[in-house]
């Protein structure tokens, strides 16, 4: 049996294909069992045992549209940013565990960085909500439009200077699903630069790493794109070591690196943090992402 339970393991590990150790017998000179060995250890069911005790997966994706509407209703009730990012954590947790679509999920994060802000009226936050889901479709990719960003520059004008720094993000974003990086790259710096970095200067962060990602992987790019890329993502990390998108980063790290061996580990951490993530979001977030003290976003180097 020692026999057996190391060549599991090593199937487990990837290093035997799983079918030669579960297919031994069961001591190690005995032969492979013949299929119809295993088809006299198969209860008989029927065909309509089988589908009644198959449990059919009912879950599907949360409204949007009835997330927005309640989050308005919590942002008024709310006495504190904290209070207001639980609530869009707990939408966050359930639009996962209801796998809705990406475009869904990336809105409730931008709102999310709206309720951390500190010195956002409820109205205004709800507003910024309201309008970031009349125009979702906006950030679906593709060509940019000009009226698209006139929109977007009038919102920004109008809004607080604390809710800003969001809406600079959504023309930088507007403008990366459109592929013009140089632009989407500087409106991520805007955000940078603020003297006291806003709750959405972390996604600004991982964006400008994704800008420079973007590069590297386009027909025009350098070897310089890919080191510009990993220096970013690495920052990223090292600011933000429990960030939102420190998965992802890792990911990004290990699809830019050359070296397969050094790729593997870059994929390893992606694992562990996204099991890690998936832990606390189950719990839902207590408290905003940790961020690293810095005086500059800007890694050594550049």
């Amino acid at each position: 049996m020692a026999r057996f339970e190391f060549l599991t393991a090593l199937s487990l590990v990837g290093l035997l294909p799983s079918g030669l150790a579960l297919g031994c017998g069961p001591m190690y000179e005995a032969p492979a069992p013949t299929l119809d060995y295993y088809l006299k250890q198969i209860p008989g069911k029927s065909f309509g045992d089988i589908v009644g005790k198959t449990p059919i997966d009912s879950t599907y994706p949360v409204s949007i549209d009835n997330a927005v509407d309640d989050l308005g209703k919590k942002f008024a009730q709310a006495a504190t940013p904290t209070e207001r990012v639980q609530a869009v954590d707990d939408w966050l947790v359930k639009a996962r565990a209801s796998k809705s679509p990406d475009s869904d999920l990336n809105l409730l994060e931008t709102v999310r960085d709206a309720a951390a802000t500190e010195g956002v009226s409820a109205s205004e936050l709800t507003a910024y909500a309201t309008w970031r889901l009349q125009h979702a479709g906006w950030f679906a990719g593709g060509n940019v439009d000009p009226d698209h960003l006139k929109e977007l520059q009038n919102q920004m004008d109008h809004a607080s200077p604390q809710l800003k720094p969001c809406w600079m993000y959504l023309m930088g974003a507007t403008l990366f699903q459109s592929g013009d990086m140089d632009k989407s790259e500087w409106w991520f710096d805007q955000i940078l630069a603020q003297k006291d970095p806003p709750p959405s200067a972390e996604i600004a962060l991982f964006m400008k790493a994704r800008c420079w990602c973007f590069r590297a992987h386009g027909d025009q790019g350098k070897k310089e794109d890919g080191d510009q890329a990993r220096k970013w993502f690495q920052h990223y990390i090292a600011l933000y070591p429990k960030g939102r998108f420190v998965a992802d980063a890792w990911g990004w790290l290990g699809g830019l690196e050359s070296d397969e061996a050094l790729a593997l580990v870059d994929f390893a951490k992606q694992a562990e943090s996204t099991a890690a993530a998936h832990h606390s979001r189950a719990s839902t977030a207590k408290s905003f992402p940790s961020r690293k003290a810095s005086s500059t976003p800007q890694p050594a180097g550049n």
